[in-house]
């Protein structure tokens, strides 16, 4: 453990728990900030799911009698 995080550790130590929690606060409010450009990858990563799902949509036929279609999966699966 380097000096510093050594420093860190018998700070915490010296703390109440209420103290400890603030500075858990502190700590995850500083990871949430590194985390922004995580974030951004994981919203670039679901936009490229999208655009690939959005490949393989495509439109029913206007005449597509819904119930019918219903009926005979149902029937296909289970033998009604």
């Amino acid at each position: 453990m380097t000096a510093v995080k050594e420093q860190a550790v018998t700070l915490i130590q010296s703390m109440s728990d209420e103290k400890v929690s603030y500075v858990l606060d502190i700590i995850n409010g500083i990871q949430g900030l590194s985390s922004e450009t995580g974030e951004q990858e994981d919203i670039a990563k679901r936009r490229q799911a999208m655009a690939i799902l959005q490949k393989f949509r495509g439109r029913l036929p206007a005449d597509l009698d819904y119930k019918k279609a219903l009926s005979d999966a149902r029937n296909e699966r289970f033998g009604a």
